[in-house]
């Protein structure tokens, strides 16, 4: 869930591997139908949606005012920035009917405040079983960075690479029924980790080997996500997801197992298509961490809004989208929250 992100969708974000592989999980918020009958060929969309954040950023997100903490208690910084966002998505179904290709940047991406790519395919059995697999890709040309010591305080941190990229295998549909069922695995590696080497105990003295190592912030992560699709009506389709993730960090103070869900609808008018979608996640962290002596808990949830109109122009459509996200946790330097509008054209092909 876990990701490629400009520093704008950074804001957004509260872990990078949970966002990718729960990205690789969501579907387009808005999208073809999901009742029609597919047809051979190319289908594609692309959206150009110019929007605005504002968010109160945790001390450890990197930011342009972020770059210096005096104190690692020190109240968050707020900020708000335009950002340009381009979508697309292409679809390729075969003769067949049953196999297709897909590759983009799909809706969900703003949805969960994450940027990646996703390429893939799906086939549909006898049964009714949709099958897919799908692969988000290291996008070197998108800059995900974090600090090399979040916990330096009095002078400028310094910024790092950070490269994910992960795969899920998926069910749909399964056996003709609205429940799905899916397994991704995602990969972060962190390029320069000197996560606590500044920091200095109350005592006045460094932290050990030890407790350098649990900081390490380079992990893997396995989610499980089970749910239903279910189209009520034309016009109503509900959904809900229950999923479970296990992050292995290098560093055990990183190790955690997060539970949570989501509900969403989507609701289909004469003039126009509506979703919303509500999501909660609560986040336990192994061990106690070395520079907070204490164990990390998390509470995350969101919430988003969209709406599509079509235009007077064939094949053109009016999006808006509203989204709000925040992240309480037992370590203030963690918490933190973002509320995101955006409004723009889509074109279908």
């Amino acid at each position: 869930m876990l990701t490629r992100k400009t520093h704008f969708f950074t804001l957004l974000r509260r872990l990078p591997l949970t966002c990718l592989l729960l990205a690789l999980t969501v579907p387009a918020a808005w999208g073809g139908n999901p009742m029609k009958t597919p047809t051979p060929g190319f289908v594609g969309d692309i959206t150009l949606m110019p929007g605005v954040i504002h968010a109160t950023k945790a001390l450890n997100d990197v930011g342009d005012d972020n770059e210096r903490i005096d104190s690692l208690d020190q109240s968050a910084s707020s900020e708000t920035k335009v950002i340009p966002i381009a979508l697309w998505h292409l679809n390729y179904t075969f003769d067949n009917l049953r196999t297709e290709l897909f590759a983009g940047t799909p809706t969900s991406n703003i949805v969960k405040g994450t940027y990646f790519l996703e390429v893939g395919a799906r086939h549909r059995l006898d049964n009714g079983t949709a099958l897919s697999l799908a692969w988000i890709p290291e996008l070197p040309l998108i800059d995900d960075e974090v600090w090399k010591d979040p916990f330096l305080t009095g002078v400028d941190r310094e910024e790092t690479d950070r490269t994910s990229q992960g795969v899920q295998v998926k069910a749909d549909s399964i056996l003709g029924s609205p429940f799905f069922v899916s397994y991704a695995f995602a990969v972060n590696d962190i390029d320069e980790e000197e996560s606590g080497q500044s920091f200095i105990t109350e005592g006045g003295d460094p932290l050990s080997d030890e407790e350098l190592s649990s900081l390490r912030r380079s992990s893997e992560a396995h989610l499980i996500e089970a749910g239903l699709t279910l189209p009520v009506s034309r016009a109503l389709i509900l959904g809900a997801t229950v999923d479970a993730l296990r992050n292995e960090a290098d560093g055990n103070a990183h190790q955690f197992d997060q539970f949570g869900g989501k509900l969403s609808a989507i609701l289909r008018f004469p003039a126009c298509k509506a979703f919303s979608t509500v999501s909660f996640h609560q986040a336990n962290y192994d061990e106690t961490h070395p520079v907070f002596e204490k164990k990390r808990e998390d509470t995350s949830y969101s919430a988003s809004l969209g709406l599509e109109m079509p235009l007077p122009v064939e094949d053109l459509s009016f999006s808006l989208l509203m989204r709000y996200a925040r992240t309480d946790s037992n370590i203030d330097f963690y918490e933190g929250d973002a509320v995101m509008g955006g409004m723009g054209v889509s074109y279908r092909f």
